[in-house]
């Protein structure tokens, strides 16, 4: 089965959200910092007004939406100057392994160098250890070919967490 595909900055950008909100650590800060922020708030509108309390929410919001903001420019940095995202790339799956092709690489991964494989909403994420993976989008697949890789991937033998729409 072979799959053509490319990907957008926007794309990039919201396939970058989707892995790093993978990590239910990350989920969990986020959404207890935001809560923190707002409890600050309401606490110094509906009971009393303390300027350092309000400082302090001020400053942890800052904070956060400066990481977004850091976030978002590395990654546009990282798609403009990397030659292979924004490429077309061809993926061939077989029982023997993926061979991904784009202009400037060709790799053949053999199933037995990934130790797992996650199915997210919109992506596939392939692991080849612990912190090193690689993605491929599921917008430019179909239902059927989904399907097929779904099986390709139970019948090799890897840890894999797909779903099951």
């Amino acid at each position: 089965m072979t799959v053509k595909t490319q990907i957008t900055f926007r794309e990039y950008l919201k396939l970058n959200i989707d892995i790093l909100f993978e990590d239910i650590f990350i989920k969990l800060s986020l959404i207890f910092s935001f809560v923190f922020c707002i409890l600050i708030f309401i606490s110094n509108i509906f009971y009393q007004f303390n300027f350092q309390n309000f400082l302090i929410g001020i400053a942890i919001l800052l904070f956060l939406i400066g990481i977004l903001i850091f976030k978002y420019f590395q990654l546009k940095n990282i798609y403009r100057t990397n030659k292979n995202i924004g490429k077309q790339t061809i993926c061939t799956f077989s029982n023997e392994g993926i061979i991904i092709k784009a202009a400037t690489f060709e790799s053949i991964i053999k199933w037995e160098t990934i130790i797992q494989i996650k199915e997210l909403k919109s992506l596939f994420l392939i692991y080849y250890d612990s912190k090193t993976k690689s993605f491929i989008p599921k917008k430019d697949f179909t239902k059927e070919q989904i399907s097929e890789l779904r099986n390709i991937i139970k019948n090799s033998a890897i840890i894999a967490y797909l779903r099951n729409d």
